[in-house]
């Protein structure tokens, strides 16, 4: 593999990630902070993933990734308004990013309408999350006797008929109809549906069904098409190990 293939470099990266999740006992200091941080946070340990994420900002400061991280891990620790720091300064630098973890925030902090305005981002979004899984997350079901809420979602269709033929192939993927996801995955690529999401969702599958080839390319279209993939980039680390 090329030194200079960005790709690459990111994938070396997450492999390594993966050996910490799976190895915890690497002596510390070996492997950059903002990849110790991520294996803590895989560990559920928290605290441990704030120290490492606080390191790895302080070598590369304002980087969106490792501040959504930061906030994330604030936020599972209850430690909200840090954690509303570190999602505001993440969706600076890349917008849409911390909208939905903005709005969870700002309603754990009694914030309706600034939650309403983040969710309205988070909508608006290319990190849009599927509908069902919106809303069942505990903190917007708290929004939903809100004033604003109906507006809301009166305003437009935020969820086009292509997201809904998604999230049927993630119930089929979901209930061992394999074969059904995959036709209509395979569909929504060609139609140049969210190409990352529905290629790391068929590598999975593929892997489900034990085509550790395929699922490997797949997993490596997946992160072509967006680096920023993160899950898929982990998935094939571990398809590599």
């Amino acid at each position: 593999m090329k030194q200079n293939d960005p790709i690459g470099n990111t994938m070396r990266r997450w492999i390594l990630l993966a050996i910490l999740v799976t190895a915890p006992v690497l002596v510390e200091g070996q492997v950059d902070p903002y990849l110790a941080g991520r294996a803590c946070m895989e560990r559920g340990d928290y605290d441990s993933a704030v120290v490492q994420l606080r390191k790895a900002l302080e070598m590369d400061p304002g980087k969106a990734e490792i501040l959504y991280q930061l906030g994330i891990s604030y936020f599972n620790l209850n430690q909200n308004p840090a954690a509303l720091d570190a999602f505001y300064e993440a969706d600076k630098r890349r917008k849409g990013m911390g909208s939905l973890y903005l709005a969870k925030t700002e309603v754990r902090l009694n914030h309706t309408e600034q939650a309403m305005k983040y969710l309205k981002e988070h909508l608006s979004s290319r990190y849009r999350i599927p509908e069902q899984e919106l809303l069942q997350d505990p903190e917007i079901l708290r929004l939903e006797t809100k004033s604003g809420w109906r507006e809301l979602w009166n305003e437009k269709e935020w969820y086009s008929q292509q997201d809904q033929t998604y999230q049927d192939a993630l119930f089929m993927k979901k209930n061992d109809q394999e074969l059904e996801a995959i036709n209509l995955l395979t569909s929504l690529e060609k139609q140049g549906y969210k190409t990352s999401l529905v290629q790391a969702e068929k590598a999975d599958i593929y892997m489900k069904l034990g085509n550790q080839k395929a699922a490997r390319s797949a997993y490596r279209a997946a992160v072509r098409s967006d680096v920023r993939n993160t899950d898929a980039l982990f998935r094939l680390a571990g398809c590599q190990m």
